[in-house]
């Protein structure tokens, strides 16, 4: 009958195409909240920060440190922040390429934004200094 072949032809063809989809989504679902979680992948964000930013490596004596990701398959996103003393924070700045090759704005607030010049065909990234120059907090991304 109709119905028989219907089923015959078409319900394979559905499953496929279903599975596709289900296949498609789990690739492209982030697994941010898992990564942001893994000590060896948050230490990955770390230098692929430094890379796309062209900072200078996070200073070991920093406090308070955290780093996430934000994104999915196709744009990538790395936010973060430290505090430490203004002297090691001048001198990371003063090591960091991305920071002396970029733009640098002092905010409303008093705290100091530099646009950095990317590395590695990331497509932004900037740190932001407070005004006490005591905690900096940065953001790159690629896409």
């Amino acid at each position: 009958s109709l119905t028989l072949l219907a089923i015959v032809l078409i319900a394979p063809a559905a499953f496929s195409i279903l599975g596709f989809v289900s296949a498609f989504g789990v690739m492209t679902t982030p697994t941010n909240d898992r990564d942001n979680a893994n000590p060896a992948k948050r230490q990955e964000m770390a230098t692929l920060t430094c890379q796309w930013g062209q900072l200078a490596d996070f200073p070991a004596s920093k406090q308070d440190y955290t780093i996430r990701t934000e994104g999915n398959s196709f744009t990538r996103s790395f936010r973060g922040s430290f505090r430490d003393s203004p002297e090691v924070i001048q001198q990371w700045l003063l090591d960091s390429p991305g920071v002396q090759g970029g733009n640098m704005e002092v905010l409303p607030d008093g705290s100091t934004k530099y646009e950095l010049k990317m590395g590695d065909g990331a497509s932004h990234g900037e740190v932001i200094v407070s005004e006490d120059q005591q905690e900096v907090s940065f953001y790159v991304s690629w896409s």
